[in-house]
């Protein structure tokens, strides 16, 4: 999940591509909103480079209802941090995939006001008596 443009642009978007990322966390994977999906994108044009997600809002929306049904739900319940310049914008939350406490790091390209790329780590958040230090994912 390398690949893809790396140029930043439109950096006098920044606080509204970071809202953007804001709301569509929120509203749509925090508070599980499917029926806004189609609002962040440009039609069904979306670059997916997570392997297990196939491209367009279609294939969002197909990998989300497929992870459910095996018990793979993504529940996000905590957005910790947005972080950005110009048209790349990363997002930090806290939930669980399936039963398992996870992180995930959700790093989008906005262009034109809408979601046009999507690169994400999840990683298993370990209870606090495991941590190697006090830093914390965050």
């Amino acid at each position: 999940m390398i690949d893809g443009p790396t140029q930043l642009v439109d950096l006098d978007r920044t606080s509204e591509n970071k809202a953007l990322i804001r709301d569509f966390v929120t509203s749509v994977l925090m508070d599980r909103h499917p029926e806004k999906l189609p609002s962040f994108f440009e039609g069904d044009t979306y670059l997916q480079h997570n392997p297990l997600v196939a491209n367009g809002v279609s294939g969002l929306t197909t990998a989300l209802q497929e992870f459910s049904a095996q018990g793979m739900a993504l529940n996000y319940t905590r957005t910790r941090m947005v972080l950005g310049e110009g048209n790349f914008v990363l997002a930090g939350s806290e939930g669980t995939l399936g039963q398992q406490p996870v992180t995930y790091y959700d790093l989008f390209m906005a262009e034109n006001g809408k979601l046009a790329e999507h690169w994400d780590v999840i990683e298993p958040l370990m209870p606090e008596e495991k941590w190697k230090n006090k830093n914390g994912k965050f």
